[in-house]
């Protein structure tokens, strides 16, 4: 018997991606007897498989949603837990199941930009969460924004533990500064044509003269994917990025709602300076009346340091799996 399954098959990249590593790497390192299930897509795959058992799976985006669990069938039956990041699952793979609720659009997709085959597929998963909810044993979330809006959804009334995103131990040794700033992911929610409005109004102030934008270019309007102010990159490998963050001025992030997000996180450890968009779980991350407000077109914007960052929101990926196996039974 399994002590652990760990479901990651439904996310191949993004804040997955970097969930995925970190738990690898710490249980390359433990007594625990574990399995994991990835994505075939997932970009780190080769470096997953040599940490830790692994099991690759294939999923569209449409299979994510009608709850395919046959490889658990095949691969995890008899296990004291399952950990599902981000899809609500059956019962019947473990003695108790953890439901990890890794995205916050499925509740509150009325209120954002999502394009329309987005909003459909959110429409399913969403009545998958409020149908499955019982099969949980407990769940957690990045952000108590997140753990409330899936109590609100579903009518959960168990268990939930706040599993916040980590960081890993870095050289943080910072580079001299460029006059440029940085926004990370152009889902149409992260309002991309936002960010770039805040860069034109604030660059001059700020002493900024270009927007280094990382991402799937398609997502990015015309307009701006090619302003003689942009640089747009599709991926960066991370030490590349790494030292772009180091070496910005400025981390941009205009989203309309997050669950708590990685790159947030890392582009406050590493420029330093933030502009954020007026949403809980950005509020989440700060100390009380931190920043500097400023408003365009009707929406609040705050300009934030790493020194406005509150305490606990920085911390290492040991701590977070340390309390989630803690909560589990596991010494």
């Amino acid at each position: 018997m399994y002590d652990i399954l760990f479901d990651f098959s439904s996310s191949p990249a993004g804040g997955g991606l970097r969930r995925l590593e970190a738990y690898a790497e710490y249980f390359s390192q433990s007594t625990l007897k574990i399995h994991f299930f990835i994505h075939t897509a997932a970009s780190n795959r080769d470096r997953i498989q040599q940490l830790v058992p692994t099991t690759l799976v294939h999923k569209t985006s449409v299979s994510k949603v009608w709850l395919n669990k046959d490889y658990l069938k095949k691969n995890g039956m008899g296990s004291k837990w399952l950990f599902s990041y981000g899809i609500p699952t059956k019962r019947g793979f473990a003695e108790q199941n953890w439901l990890h609720i890794s995205n916050v659009l499925p509740f509150f997709f009325f209120h954002v930009t999502v394009a329309p085959n987005i909003f459909f597929k959110m429409c399913l998963l969403r009545q998958q969460f409020k149908s499955n909810y019982l099969n949980n044993d407990i769940i957690s979330a990045e952000s108590d924004f997140s753990i409330k809006m899936y109590i609100d959804v579903t009518g959960w009334e168990g268990g939930a533990l706040l599993l916040r995103n980590g960081l890993h131990k870095r050289d943080i040794r910072l580079e001299s500064k460029q006059p440029y700033a940085v926004a990370i992911g152009t889902h149409s929610y992260k309002r991309i044509d936002l960010t770039y409005e805040v860069f034109q109004k604030l660059k001059e102030d700020l002493d900024l003269n270009k927007l280094l934008i990382v991402g799937d270019s398609k997502r990015i309007p015309l307009a701006i994917r090619t302003a003689v102010d942009v640089q747009v990159e599709d991926f960066l490998p991370e030490a590349v990025l790494l030292s772009s963050l180091k070496r910005a001025s400025y981390f941009i992030s205009t989203s309309e709602v997050e669950n708590s997000s990685c790159a947030i996180l890392e582009g406050l450890q590493y420029t330093q300076k933030a502009i954020l968009s007026n949403i809980p779980s950005h509020l989440e991350m700060l100390r009380s009346n931190s920043g500097k407000h400023f408003q365009l077109q009707g929406k609040d914007y705050l300009i934030v340091n790493h020194n406005d960052v509150r305490d606990g929101a920085m911390v290492e990926w040991s701590n977070e799996i340390g309390g989630m196996l803690l909560r589990m039974g596991f010494s």
